[in-house]
Formats: structure tokens, sequence, C-alpha cells
């Protein structure tokens, strides 16, 4: 885990496609994931979760929030806020992309176009870590690209998932943006 600190820092955006609309706020410390969790760290809380050969350290997919609640509870951990997480991934500077301003594709398992056809699949995820130049100011892997994320909120009672994953267009993929989900799977 990595310790984000406190202090100001910027959320949302005034496009209409942002989870907060743009304003300052002020965080209390707290400490998040470094990386996704893993399918290995997953099948040791779950044994009967099913990981194919050579997927052990890829993000675990297709678990519902309630299932992920569990686990970090197991662990002693919490789902971050939607506030959080956006701290975490864009820093204090209100960057768009946890490694600044400009849209680079090669920094994240993302495609150069976006909307692959395929998202989420376990053969177009990669090594959680895989991509260090596209890091978060905090040090954060994987928070734009690879796998949508839980976050604690709900916007309109339906969970809230952060991060764009693989295959999605770079509007997806801006720190500020988020989709939601039924209760089902990421």
């Amino acid at each position: 885990m990595v310790l984000v600190t406190e202090g100001k820092c910027i959320l949302g955006a005034d496009d209409g496609q942002a989870y907060f609309l743009r304003h300052e706020e002020n965080l209390p410390a707290f400490y998040i994931d470094q990386n996704e969790v893993t399918q290995a760290e997953y099948k040791k809380f779950k044994p009967d979760f099913q990981i194919q050969p050579g997927d052990e350290n890829k993000p675990v997919t297709h678990v519902t929030k309630a299932e992920v609640e569990a686990y970090l509870k197991s662990v002693g951990k919490r789902l971050p806020s939607a506030a959080e997480w956006e701290k975490a991934a864009r820093g204090t500077d209100g960057r768009l992309y946890p490694w600044g301003n400009v849209w680079d594709f090669r920094k994240g398992n993302l495609t150069e176009k976006g909307r692959s056809g395929s998202f989420c699949s376990t053969g177009r995820m990669k090594p959680v870590g895989s991509f260090p130049q596209g890091d978060s100011p905090y040090g954060c892997h994987d928070m734009c690209g690879n796998a949508y994320e839980w976050v604690a909120d709900l916007k309109e009672g339906r969970p809230v998932i952060r991060g764009g994953a693989y295959g999605y267009r770079e509007r997806d993929c801006r720190t500020t943006a988020y989709a939601t989900e039924d209760e089902g799977f990421t």
C-alpha cells in the first residue's frame, strides 16, 4: 500500500463526463493499494476461483463489488471512496491521466484508438504493474487501463467503477471519468 498524504486536491471536471463537478477538496491522509488485486491473491481468499495458467499476476476481474468487499475485509482493507481514488490517480495538480495531461496509450494497458471489441478479457489483461511509465504521482500502478476498479461510492444507487479498461476510449480513461455497474461484475 502507498500513503496518499493529507491535503488539497483538484477533483472533477466541467465536461459532463466526470464523477464530480470540478472543485478543490481537502482530504485526510489514507492508504491505497499500489497494485490491482491479482488473481493469485484473490485465489487465496476464494480457493475455487479459476485461474488460467500464466494469469496469476493479472488483475482479478469478473467479481462483484460484494465479493471484492468480502476479500478486502478478510485482508483488513476497504474500497477507496471515489474522491480518494481520484486523488491517488491524479495527484494534487488535477492532471487528466495519472502520468500528466497528454494522452499516451503506451503508458497503460490501452489501445491507440480504443474500443477494441473485447473488454476486460483475460487475454487482453497484462500483469499488474506492467506500465510503470504510467504510474500516478503517488506510485499507484494501472489506474488508467487494464481493468476497471471498484470504489465505495454509489451513483444513483448503482456501484461506481473508475480507471477505464483495456480497449476503452481515451475519454473513458481520464482520471475524472467513471462508469456505473449493476451489482454485477468488472
